[in-house]
This record gives C-alpha cells, sequence and structure tokens, in this order.
C-alpha cells in the first residue's frame, strides 16, 4: 500500500487518523459492546455505537476534506453498484408502507436504509484509509482482538462459567447454545464465519508465507495465532449454528484454494502444519464437553445431519417460509382470493400498491407484511405461535424490502466484490496481499453463504463490510494512484473553513446525543420492567414515558410498556394503569399500525375492564379482534380472542363458528376445545360439548373446569341420549 501522495499538516493528520480509528474501534467494541442495564441489553448498544461511529467517521473524512480544500476518494469496482443499492433503498424508504421501519429498521436487526448507508460509509472509510500495511496491521489487529475475547467467553459458557454481569440470564437465548457478548448464537456464529477463515490466513502467512524485504520476521507469531483459531472454531462449534458452520468450511475451502494453489513450492509436511489448530480446535472441544457444567445440546453429529432433514425441523421451515415469500414479489396476497371471513370481519382490504416487484415493500418490514401471506396449514405445517421476522434468507429479504431493482444491485456489489477480490488474489505475487486477499475473500464468501439461511443484524454486518473495504483497498494497492479523484471544494477562507467545520463538529454532538438517547431509552425501558417486577407501578409509569420521550420514534417501547401494565391492571384492577395501557398501545399502533400486538393489548384491558364494570367495554374488544382479523385472517389467536368475547357477550353460536374456524387452523389447540366444549353446552349441544371436553384433555388440558364440566355431562347426559 502506498503512502498519502503529500505531507498532512497537523490538523488533517489528526482528522486523517480520527477517521481511521473510528474503524479500529469498531472492530473492537461492537463486538463486546452490551448494556446490562437495558431491555435488548445486546443489540440497542450495538446499534447505537455502530451508528455515532459511521458519522464520527465520515465526519472526520469530511473535515480533513474541508481543511485540504478538496474531496479526495479511491474509485472501486463496486462504486455504480453501491450507488444503484443506496438509491433503491432510499426509493424503497419513500415508498414503503411504513416509513419508520424502512428507515430505521426493527429494534433488534436494524436493518434500513439508515443502517445500510452505516454499512457503505465503513465500506468507504476502510478503502481510502486503510492504505498503508501498518493500518492493515492494526485494524486485522482489532478485528482479531474483539473475535478473540468472544471466543473465550463462549467456550467459557459451555463450561457452565458465565462471565456476563449478573443481570443478563446465562445462556443467552438459548442455555444449550453458546452467545457471548452477542445475545443469539446466530450473531455469533456469522461473526465467527467472517473473522476464522482471516485468522486461518494469517496463521498460514506467518508460517509459509515468504516474508517481503520490508517486513520485520513474525514467525514467532504463528503460535498465539493458531490457538486463537483454535479458540474460534471451537467457539463456532459451540454455536450450533448450522448455516454458520456451512459458511465457514466453504470459506475455509475458498481461503485455502487460493493460497495453496498459488504456492508450488510448499511441502506436505509444511501444509501438516495446518492441521494443528484443527486439531486443538477438536481436544478444546472434547475438553470442554467433559467438563462441562452447562445444558447440553444435541451431539455434533446429531445437529450436522439435521440439516439435511428437509421434511422436518428447521430445514422444512425454512424451506416452508422461501416458498411463502415468493409470491410476495409477484402475486396479490392469499388474502385478496379468500372470503371465508367475510361474514365475521366483512371484506379484507388490502393495502394501497399491494403488489411492488420493483422497488419492494420497504426495508425490515418482513413481520408486518407477513400476516398477508401467511398460508391457512402455517400452525400446522410450521408448529409456532412467532410471527418470522424475516424469510431467513438474505437476497428474499433484500428483494421483499427493495424490490428486484434493489435485489439486482446488491447482486451486482456482490459480484463486483468477489470478481475484484478473487482476481487481485490470482494475480498478486506479494505474499502479505496473497494471503490477506485469501482470507479476506473467505470470510466475505462464509458470511454471505451463511446469510442465505440467516438474515442482516446490525451487530453482524458492519464487519462484513469492513472485511470488504480491506479486501477492495488491498486489490487497489498497485494502481490506487490511477484511481483517485479530487473534487474540489468551496471552503477556500478561513472563515468558511471554520463554518464548515464548527458544523461538522455539531452533527458529531448530535449524533453522540442520539447514541445516548438510544441507549438510554432503552435503559428506561429496563427501569419500567424492574419496577414492575417489585409493583412499583406509579414508579414505572414514570419511567415508561421518560423512555418514549428519549425515543419516540421506537414502536416497541409503548408497546412492551403497554403490556406491562396490562397486567398491573390485572394485578391491583386500578384504572390509571389501564388507562395508561390502552394509551401506551394506542401510541405503538400509531406508529407502526400493520403490527397485530397493541390491538391485542387494548382488547385484553377492555375484556378485564368489562369483568369489573359490566359488558359495556366488550364491544370495544371485539371491534379490535376484527381489526386484527383484518389484517392477519389466518390469525388463531385472533379467532380465539374474538370467541372468547363473544361468547361473555352470550353469542354461543357464533362464538362456536370462530372457534371451529380457529382449531381448522390449528388443530392442537386445547384451550381452544375447551373453549369450544363450553360454547356447545351452552347451545345445549351435550354430545359435541362433551367430544370437544376430550379432545381438549387427550391435547394435555389439565384445566379443572374441563373436568368438572365433562363429569357434569356425564351425570346430565351420558352418551347418546339427552336430559
Amino acid at each position: 500500500m502506498e503512502a498519502a501522495d503529500r505531507i498532512l499538516d497537523p490538523a488533517e493528520r489528526i482528522l486523517d487518523d480520527l477517521a481511521y480509528w473510528s474503524l479500529v474501534a469498531l472492530a473492537v467494541l461492537l463486538p463486546v459492546a452490551l448494556n446490562p442495564y437495558g431491555n435488548a441489553y445486546f443489540d440497542a448498544p450495538k446499534g447505537g455505537l455502530l451508528r455515532f461511529l459511521a458519522l464520527l467517521g465520515v465526519a472526520a473524512w469530511a473535515g480533513r476534506s474541508v481543511l485540504a480544500g478538496k474531496f479526495k476518494w479511491t474509485r472501486t469496482a463496486l462504486d455504480w453498484p453501491m450507488a444503484a443499492l443506496l438509491a433503491a433503498s432510499s426509493i424503497a424508504t419513500a415508498l414503503a408502507l411504513n416509513r419508520h421501519v424502512s428507515f430505521y429498521g426493527g429494534l433488534n436487526t436494524f436493518d434500513g436504509a439508515l443502517n445500510l448507508a452505516c454499512y457503505a460509509a465503513f465500506f468507504y472509510l476502510t478503502v481510502n484509509f486503510v492504505t498503508t500495511r501498518a493500518r492493515l496491521r492494526n485494524l486485522l489487529a482489532a478485528l482479531l482482538a474483539g473475535a478473540g475475547i468472544v471466543s473465550v467467553l463462549a467456550v467459557l459458557e459451555r463450561v457452565g462459567i458465565y462471565l456476563m454481569p449478573s443481570t443478563i440470564a446465562p445462556g443467552g437465548v438459548d442455555p444449550t447454545r453458546s452467545a457471548a457478548t452477542f445475545g443469539n448464537p446466530v450473531y455469533l456464529g456469522a461473526y465467527l464465519a467472517i473473522v476464522i477463515p482471516v485468522s486461518v490466513a494469517l496463521f498460514l502467512y506467518l508460517r509459509l508465507g515468504r516474508q517481503d524485504d520490508t517486513t520485520p520476521d513474525t514467525v514467532s507469531l504463528a503460535w498465539p495465532i493458531s490457538g486463537l483459531v483454535a479458540v474460534e472454531i471451537a467457539a463456532l462449534i459451540f454455536t450450533q449454528g448450522r448455516a454458520a458452520w456451512l459458511g465457514t468450511a466453504i470459506g475455509l475451502a475458498v481461503t485455502l484454494g487460493l493460497v495453496l494453489s498459488l504456492r508450488e513450492t510448499f511441502r506436505w509436511r509444511q501444509v501438516a502444519l495446518l492441521l494443528i489448530p484443527f486439531l486443538a480446535a477438536g481436544a478444546l472441544y472434547l475438553g470442554v464437553g467433559a467438563v462441562s457444567r452447562a445444558p447440553s445440546a444435541e451431539s455434533l453429529s446429531e445437529r450436522a445431519k439435521s440439516a439435511a432433514a428437509v421434511s422436518s425441523g428447521s430445514a422444512f421451515n425454512r424451506l416452508y417460509m422461501w416458498r411463502m415469500t415468493l409470491p410476495m414479489l409477484v402475486a396479490r396476497p392469499v388474502h385478496g382470493r379468500t372470503d371465508a371471513f367475510d361474514a365475521v370481519i366483512g371484506p379484507v382490504r388490502l393495502p394501497a400498491g399491494a403488489v411492488r416487484p420493483l422497488f419492494g415493500y420497504g426495508l425490515d418490514f418482513y413481520l408486518e407484511l407477513f400476516p398477508k401471506w401467511r398460508p391457512s396449514d402455517w400452525h400446522v405445517a410450521i408448529k409456532e405461535d412467532a410471527f418470522p421476522a424475516q424469510p431467513h434468507n438474505d437476497l428474499l429479504q433484500v428483494a421483499v424490502g427493495q424490490g428486484l431493482v434493489g435485489l439486482a444491485a446488491y447482486l451486482a456489489v456482490l459480484g463486483a466484490l468477489t470478481v475484484t477480490s478473487g482476481l487481485a488474489a490470482a494475480r498478486s505475487k506479494r505474499p502479505m496481499q496473497r494471503f490477506a486477499l485469501s482470507g479476506l475473500l473467505g470470510g466475505i464468501i462464509a458470511y454471505v453463504v451463511q446469510l442465505q439461511f440467516s438474515f442482516t443484524v446490525a451487530a453482524v454486518a458492519p464487519f462484513f463490510w469492513i472485511a470488504a473495504g480491506m479486501a477492495v483497498s488491498l486489490a487497489h494497492r498497485d494502481d490506487r494512484g490511477s484511481r483517485s479523484v479530487e473534487l474540489e471544494l468551496p471552503t477556500r477562507t478561513d472563515a468558511s473553513r471554520i463554518a464548515a467545520l464548527l458544523v461538522l463538529l455539531g452533527l458529531v454532538v448530535w449524533g453522540a446525543l442520539g447514541a445516548y438517547r438510544f441507549v438510554a431509552a432503552d435503559a428506561r425501558l429496563r427501569a419500567t420492567q424492574d419496577a414492575v417486577g417489585i409493583g412499583a407501578y406509579d414508579t414505572a409509569l414514570d419511567l415508561a414515558y421518560e423512555a418514549i420521550a428519549l425515543n419516540p420514534h421506537e414502536s416497541r417501547y409503548p408497546m412492551v410498556s403497554a403490556r406491562y401494565f396490562e397486567d398491573a391492571y390485572a394485578t391491583t384492577g386500578d384504572g390509571r394503569y389501564a388507562d395508561a395501557a390502552l394509551d401506551l398501545a394506542r401510541t405503538a399502533q400509531a406508529l407502526d399500525p400493520y403490527l397485530t400486538e397493541p390491538y391485542f393489548t387494548q382488547a385484553s384491558v377492555y375484556r378485564q375492564m368489562a369483568r369489573r364494570t359490566g359488558s359495556a367495554p366488550l364491544q370495544q374488544a371485539a371491534t379490535l379482534y376484527r381489526r386484527v382479523l383484518a389484517l392477519d385472517p389466518y390469525n388463531e389467536d385472533g379467532l380465539f380472542n374474538l370467541a372468547l368475547t363473544l361468547y361473555d357477550q352470550r353469542a354461543y353460536r357464533q362464538s362456536a363458528d370462530l372457534l371451529r374456524r380457529a382449531l381448522r387452523l390449528k388443530p392442537a389447540d386445547a384451550d381452544a376445545y375447551e373453549a369450544l366444549g363450553a360454547a356447545y353446552a351452552k347451545e345445549k349441544k351435550y354430545k359435541e360439548a362433551k367430544d370437544a371436553f376430550r379432545r381438549a384433555l387427550r391435547l394435555g388440558s389439565t384445566s379443572p373446569f374441563v373436568q368438572q364440566a365433562l363429569k357434569e355431562l356425564e351425570e346430565k347426559a351420558p352418551d347418546g341420549t339427552r336430559p
């Protein structure tokens, strides 16, 4: 890599270093960032940190340009595809069914247009500021340092040692899988898929690469790097992430293939050294298994075999969701051709422009979009109550969010990146460049492969774009001068430069305050939860509104808080908490009217009010459940709760009709059979009532009501007769 073509003055040098060190800070801090006093204690700090560092890096770059009087950057093969991708995301956001979600993304994934712009910023900062060997070495060291920390934590988790703060439940989302500081084993696996090929390439370089004349002998570092690789591989195994395993295997094959095919002087004895970190990882895996006090998961072989079980399990679920998602691009929702529920909820109204093949529905909007395309056999085939927030395929996610135009631009970015890096690796004669490109390309491919079974999240995606930037910067090492472009800026006077720098400083301060508010709002939500847990409901109410005031654009804060005060009302009967729950749910509904949860919360509060004050609020509850069904006609919970509400209104026949429809969607619902038996009994259909109660018991119901009601029916009306 070449040195700067001119000597920077001290102020420019400071800003130049600041832009670069924002990348180093991201590489080290993002993996370990967490807030034990927050609600989304892993995701929110990472999301706030990456946005602030992106703004800081761009502001430093702009400030250096202002002082120099010119904006300078390096052209790459990704420029036009990247511009097309950013333009497609902007158009998709402008046309989105919910612009807020498309711009900011969901709270845990943050896969919106804002973060996509941040990723582009990290890519171009890396290309333009990682231009010397020392900077490349420092950035790689930072990347591997972060990977080492989280890998050690992941291995310790499987031993049964949790170094997370005591306020964080050990084991993350699944106590049988390691998640470390990512909170989700899928995220950790995706991160390790990027860094393992890079670590392996560094080990190969230190052991086998011919040293350049200007490079000191660093072979002694090979063995610590070998240990790092072993810990990373063991941590990857402990995530139990099959997509990450597959991606890493392919990425390592690419890395090893490029390195070994370009070096004719390797001896097999040298190549055998490559087995050392893998053997060490295997020994570590077995050793941890022998002493582990943590909950056990599937064996390695069982987990790997289950990936091929396409007729059941998560492999089947993925295929089912992909098949369900494809029509979103080219067809109208399935409910547009359905009138089965018209008698209950009226004709289904589709959003304007329901089919959007070119520019999509908006980024990170799949969760809200899913109900319109959910098939009627969802609960039978998938056996999941939760809505999928993503289709678990990156290309489908991009196509749904940004349309076919965005997908084409995204594929062009990936293609240009792969071709640029691959050709440079194949042609390079410099050991450092060749080995580094091989590792970076392997990590890039590993990440993209695992994404086809997963989804993009803010905790991991920046590392892909930094790796892409390093690969492109290395690829253009020899022709950087010819690719350099300069744009003269109008800041020629001292006054104009000072004004521009003050504006940039103001933006950085604004970004820092925004990051603080982002994390502080999440902490207030956690404090709200804790206060509710000890019954300090008035304190909790104040904290909930503080959280919303700090981040008024996020629907999750009022939505989650509404649930808390729904429970508070159920516990205390205090009408203030009912009013608070309704107000918070309506706030969430206004921010994201396509989510059903705020409607459920309001309806539940009205049903509780009816039990305390009379039947008047039941009509409001029924109206809200019908609105849920208008958004999602195959929502079994909506049908079930509307049926209970109609039962309370003594509309027993309508209640039974809805329950039968709910059971066609989810035949194994014991609670629905219990309610159906009660409705039949009110209609004096005693035989049908007994059949429903017996079915509830066979499905595992332990309700005393079912047993008592069945006993009374047996006494009153033996089988085949009526009283």
